[in-house]
């Protein structure tokens, strides 16, 4: 009897452990199908997705290399080649002092003019528009693709405050409200020079490693690309949302601390959709109204522009054409006060 009852028991462990063995290796399996379909064909949404808590920069500059050659391409959409100036940026040389009447851009891709050359970004653009209207504003563009307000802010604080440009505007959309909720804010920025971002949750860590588990998530569970619930988002956002409004601020006082003159863009994206005079739900957070802002979610909005959307974009990348950044500038360009 004796025998008989460690003979089960040793059975039992075996069974089991056959069981475990054999739920491992199915779920090894199935990861490695979903990751090989992901490969073959990228538009199957099987729990693709872009780690938002990943690329930090080097420094506490968040920008390309000093005259750095770098190329960009969509597919069969567009291709072209950029080179950075002595600065990181993509545009001609910034001078040691920038001449009257200068305006500095800040931003990220759209700012940069993703998906155009860099004759064709709206800042060049506005600098086409002014100067049509004999006001010669010189324009330089200090977007980055990738970049956020925090970002912005130190860039304009260490390297282009002393350059004394006349005015800098900034330009956010609904990226900068989701960038802060996994790089944070200021405190990213440490002492020693270095960016550290928020460390992710355990949950998150499993979400960026298992294409199964993101494809669980999002299409059983009703998790988003970052990996959150629709409550756990809101509730993030709206700290977010807290936090970009004091960087603006302090970015208008800082400007205005040193005789520079500031404005705000926020800007939808492009797309088939027409937007909402007033913003999307990531973007109805309100300024200080001394603060020049200018909302190009009303000017898209219009009939008048809003008809045009399909040659103002990329469909597969997402980003401005040539033509949607001439739009794009001359929606700012009315409403820029500039006397």
């Amino acid at each position: 009897m004796k025998n008989l009852r460690s003979w089960s028991s040793s059975s039992l462990k075996e069974n089991l452990m056959l069981v475990f063995v054999s739920l491992v290796l199915t779920l090894i399996c199935v990861e490695v199908i979903f990751r090989i379909v992901s490969t073959i064909l990228p538009d199957v949404e099987i729990g693709g997705f872009y780690d938002s808590y990943s690329g930090e920069p080097p420094n506490h500059y968040y920008r390309f290399g000093i005259n750095d050659t770098i190329v960009f391409s969509s597919d069969d959409e567009f291709n072209y080649r950029l080179v950075t100036n002595k600065d990181g940026f993509f545009d001609r040389p910034f001078p040691d002092v920038f001449p009257d009447s200068t305006i500095v851009a800040f931003g990220d891709s759209f700012t940069q003019g993703h998906g155009a050359d860099s004759t064709e970004t709206w800042p060049r653009y506005l600098q086409d528009c002014l100067s049509s209207q004999n006001y010669p504003w010189s324009i330089y563009n200090c977007g980055v693709a990738g970049c956020d307000p925090f970002f912005n802010f130190v860039a304009f604080q260490d390297l282009i405050i002393q350059k004394k440009p006349s005015r800098v505007i900034l330009c956010i959309n609904e990226t900068d409200v989701t960038d802060f909720i996994s790089r944070g804010g200021i405190e990213r920025f440490c002492k020693d020079g270095s960016v550290k971002y928020r460390s992710p949750s355990f949950k998150y860590r499993l979400f960026r490693f298992s294409s199964v588990f993101r494809y669980i998530s999002i299409n059983t569970l009703d998790y988003n690309y970052m990996g959150m619930t629709e409550a756990e988002f809101s509730t993030s956002t709206e700290r977010s949302k807290v936090s970009l409004k004091n960087l603006i601020n302090d970015f208008n006082a800082l400007a205005s601390k040193n005789g520079i003159g500031f404005t705000l863009v926020i800007m939808p994206f492009p797309g088939p959709n027409k937007p909402t005079s007033v913003g999307g739900e990531l973007m109805d957070f309100s300024v200080d109204p001394s603060i020049h802002t200018i909302n190009l979610f009303e000017y898209f909005s219009r009939d008048s522009v809003f008809n045009n959307i399909n040659s103002y974009y990329w469909p597969k990348d997402g980003h401005f054409t040539a033509e949607g950044y001439k739009s794009f500038a001359n929606g700012i360009c009315a409403q820029l006060d500039v006397n």
